[in-house]
């Protein structure tokens, strides 16, 4: 099963808000998009611990309807880094500035899509874990896209895609109407 949940008032930083996500979801692995007025979570179980503000929908059969040349406005939060190898460890450089509209383009054909867009950079977003302060580049790419691979597309809509997934990054959120 896969849910969708507004939630209305959830503060703190992304890591906070991941930490409040977990315990309203008893679960590890969810996506999220925060915007300016509701935080829209993606996950496989429904809330078990009951928020007051939030609001959630079972979506398995909306999932089940996307097919091949399906058209949706989308907006995602894209972590832009690249992952390079360095003495056989991975490490991660942001995109350069004038390498973003083409990594973005690939990111989105690579979750079986083709889409029209415009992003706008959002500078770093700072998290606190504990001691350790967590700084991550952000863009917010917001579109139209039409749905290439069905099973790529649907992989990307419940995995997410890019880094940064457990702080908000990585949801391509097509669900402003349901």
């Amino acid at each position: 099963m896969n849910y969708l949940t507004r939630i209305y008032d959830i503060a703190g930083d992304d890591y906070q808000v991941h930490q409040k996500l977990k315990s309203i979801f008893d679960q590890d692995d969810i996506l999220f998009q925060r915007g300016r007025f509701e935080t829209v979570v993606l996950s496989t179980k429904a809330p078990t611990n009951k928020h007051q503000s939030a609001d959630t929908r079972q979506i398995s059969d909306f999932l089940e309807s996307i097919d091949i040349g399906s058209e949706f406005l989308f907006t995602a939060r894209l972590n832009p880094v690249v992952t390079k190898q360095i003495n056989e460890k991975g490490k991660r450089y942001p995109v350069q500035r004038n390498k973003l509209e083409e990594w973005i383009k690939s990111k989105l054909e690579d979750a079986g899509m083709i889409a029209e867009f415009i992003y706008r950079t959002e500078g770093p977003r700072i998290s606190a874990k504990g001691e350790h302060k967590i700084t991550l580049s952000s863009v917010f790419v917001t579109g139209m896209c039409q749905v290439k691979d069905v099973i790529r597309f649907k992989t990307a809509l419940t995995k997410g895609i890019g880094h940064g997934k457990g702080l908000g990054f990585g949801m391509i959120n097509i669900f402003a109407n349901l």
